[in-house]
């Protein structure tokens, strides 16, 4: 962004910086830089629209915390049990694994789809 003209560098330790933040390197906008950024805000929009947080039905909420907290768990079981064959090169017990959870993925899939 910077070679094209649309931010250019505060500094480390510039006014535009907080003590805070002055380990960080910070950009602003230039005008160009703030002219594209209107000229594509449906866009930006849409990009940022992806990570806002799901409303969950108040009748769904304590289903939802308990396959959050599956997941969490999952996710901890696996990568957990996966690091001594991870250390260890053990080819065939991380293809497995993997297949378990490629089946596992293919399933919600028809289940989400409707196709199961």
């Amino acid at each position: 962004m910077r070679d094209a003209g649309l931010a250019h560098g505060c500094g480390r330790f510039s006014g535009c910086l907080s003590p805070a933040k002055a380990e960080r390197r910070v950009y602003e906008l230039t005008e160009a830089g703030q002219a594209e950024l209107k000229a594509h805000a449906e866009d930006v929009q849409a990009f940022w629209d992806r990570f806002t947080a799901v409303q969950v039905a108040e009748a769904s909420r304590h289903e939802v915390a308990f396959l959050m907290e599956d997941l969490e768990n999952l996710s901890r079981t696996i990568w957990g049990g996966l690091r001594e064959a991870i250390e260890k090169g053990d080819q065939e017990k991380i293809r497995t694994i993997r297949k378990v959870v490629e089946n596992s993925q293919n399933e919600i899939r028809g289940i989400i789809s409707g196709s199961k």
